[in-house]
């Protein structure tokens, strides 16, 4: 199907949408020539690459859109990314679970903290390392500027303050203390502080305060001159890096394995307002350009704050057409730069040691929980490579079994395999069911230094005694869960294990609960499929999207089998000849039925 469209493929920009048997996004790109730039993924050469190779192999259906320009191609590109999430797309890790601070659009807007950035007109800022860590700066904006945090309909006023304004940290707008256009310069002003632009905003209330003091206001002067040594005092906090005060955003990465660690540095005004590591996984194939590029197309258009400047550790090819993308996004011109010497340089070499000690972090975490799990389970030694394995049904149907792999203690999700269970049917028989998925998996090569299974001492001994009679010597351990579904103990050597240590502990629930989400998801996926199956995909010349049209306008398969030709002929997708068979194959059968 696929290799047919080829030949109608535009020579003209747009955006390419390759999809799966099960007509699942798999893989967004965009391209200046699409005839050119498709074709090439079903040229020999191509194949030579695994990553490409998988995804050509996966590939049941494409669709494309055309757009006026590449900058256009881009843009889509980057949206229908976010939305789709494909799987042969590199993603970034957990991007949306870090918090973002919001400044709500509303009369009287309010900060809050959220962990998705949506395109609501609202303004956010971030991502935070942590929730402690913007909890803090909540605390000094709430301080400086009282904002109000309640919930509250403010358009009905209520009769008395709440607490907040009684320790002055609101203005209480609910009772009409504070006009909009006062609170809104209030909001204006801390606008400038998340911003990083605090010489010009201390410059400001230094104005407001002479202004105040010359018309006797002194009250409002004494608070005036208290928020400014408060923010003066933020400053000497702050660790001034750079001369200019041009607003950065500076990113490094390091490579281990089929990930890339990044590091951005976030650079207001010359001062260093913190910094965030990210994870771009399945990237052992890629160039490093290719993967900063990837990582700033998906980072900015999550709504992150697009600063003047970009500096980077690499350069890229689409340079200047991402510095247009996203100067449309910020509304000024953006400069993406790659710095060779100089302070510029100087700053990505910062950036590149944190990315560096993040790597250098994360392998002493997970070698530390994988060296515990050795000392728990009296390994001779430290299982870097584990597989853990599941098994899902309802009532005995379409049973499956989910692998998935740990190396190093991170998810290596290439690795993942799902085995559909062929000699096990009617009533549900897990043990049964997992001997044959052993059976399969040792056939491969690579075996890992521990298996795991989710189940307690029956699954354990099953798994057992199927390895002695393959004369294959892996320990086996089982995760047990407790009445309520959560993880309780490891089962090994006949003895239940319980788990005291908080980091071996939380690895272990995230392996079971990753080979159960992944199992379960392909016995749904089965599940789905089998019940989208109708006796209509017997009948030659009706696809689809015929059946589909059939369906809906007759409500069941009983109503067509009872329609006529020229009722079918009406059909939306429907002809003479395509009725003509419809009808022809449901009478047949009938008359073959009476002949019995």
């Amino acid at each position: 199907m696929v290799r047919n469209k080829l030949a109608l493929l535009p020579d003209k920009p747009g955006v390419y949408i390759f999809k799966d048997k099960a007509g699942e996004v798999i893989y967004v790109g965009k391209a200046v020539s699409l005839r050119n730039r498709v074709r090439q993924y079903f040229q020999d050469s191509s194949l030579d690459n695994v990553k490409t190779a998988r995804l050509v192999a996966n590939i049941c259906d494409m669709e494309y859109i055309v757009t006026q320009s590449e900058l256009e191609a881009l843009m889509l590109e980057c949206n229908l990314i976010k939305k789709y999430k494909p799987k042969f797309n590199i993603s970034l890790k957990d991007d949306k679970n870090y918090p973002y601070l919001k400044l709500t659009r509303e009369k009287f807007p309010r900060f809050v903290i959220v962990r998705r950035v949506e395109e609501d007109g609202a303004r956010y800022f971030g991502p935070y390392p942590n929730t402690r860590s913007i909890k803090e700066f909540l605390r000094i904006i709430k301080g400086l500027f009282p904002l109000r945090e309640c919930r509250d309909d403010l358009s009905k006023k209520r009769e008395r303050e709440c607490l907040y304004y009684q320790i002055k940290q609101c203005s209480a707008p609910c009772t009409g203390r504070i006009s909009a256009e006062e609170y809104g310069k209030l909001c204006e002003e801390a606008l400038m502080l998340l911003e990083g632009n605090l010489p010009k905003l201390i410059k400001r209330l230094e104005e407001e305060m002479e202004k105040e003091a010359k018309n006797l206001n002194f009250e409002k002067a004494a608070k005036l001159r208290d928020k400014i040594f408060n923010l003066n005092n933020l400053i000497e906090k702050q660790k001034a890096i750079s001369i200019s005060k041009t607003d950065r955003d500076v990113i490094a990465f390091v490579r281990e394995g089929d990930c890339s660690y990044f590091q951005v540095l976030f650079i207001r005004k010359g001062y260093l307002l913190g910094s965030k590591s990210f994870v771009l996984e399945d990237t052992e194939e890629l160039s490093d350009g290719e993967i900063m590029e990837a990582f700033i197309k998906q980072f900015y258009s999550y709504g992150n704050f697009v600063p003047d400047e970009i500096l980077l550790q690499t350069d890229i090819e689409d340079k200047e057409l991402i510095s247009e993308y996203l100067s449309g996004i910020k509304g000024s011109k953006v400069k993406i730069l790659f710095p060779k010497k100089g302070e510029k340089a100087n700053l990505i070499n910062m950036a590149y040691e944190n990315a560096k000690e993040t790597l250098k972090q994360e392998f002493i975490l997970k070698r530390s929980v994988l060296e515990k799990l050795a000392r728990y389970l009296n390994l001779d030694k430290v299982p870097v490579h584990i597989e853990a394995f599941d098994i899902s049904n309802i009532s005995g149907s379409d049973i499956v079994g989910g692998m998935v792999v740990f190396k190093n203690g991170v998810p290596d999700k290439k690795e993942y395999r799902m085995f559909k269970i062929r000699t096990v049917g009617g009533m549900p028989d897990d043990y049964s069911a997992m001997k044959e998925v052993f059976e399969r998996r040792i056939k491969k090569r690579d075996l890992p230094d521990l298996f795991m299974v989710d189940g307690g001492f029956g699954h354990v001994n099953a798994v057992s005694k199927i390895l002695r009679e393959l004369n294959t010597d892996i320990p086996v351990c089982g995760m047990v869960k407790d009445e309520k579904h959560r993880t309780r103990a490891l089962v090994y050597n006949n003895k239940e294990i319980e788990i005291h240590d908080s980091d071996l502990y939380n690895f272990i629930v995230l392996m079971q609960k990753e080979v159960h989400r992944f199992a379960l998801n392909y016995h749904k996926n089965l599940r789905d499929k089998k019940m989208k199956a109708s006796i209509l995909d017997d009948i030659p010349g009706i696809g689809e999207k015929r059946k589909k049209s059939l369906l809906s306008f007759f409500g069941s398969v009983e109503n067509i089998r009872k329609a006529s030709i020229e009722e079918l002929s009406k059909v939306e997708g429907m002809n003479a000849r395509a009725a003509k068979m419809v009808y022809d194959y449901f009478h047949a059968k009938e008359g073959m039925d009476e002949n019995i």
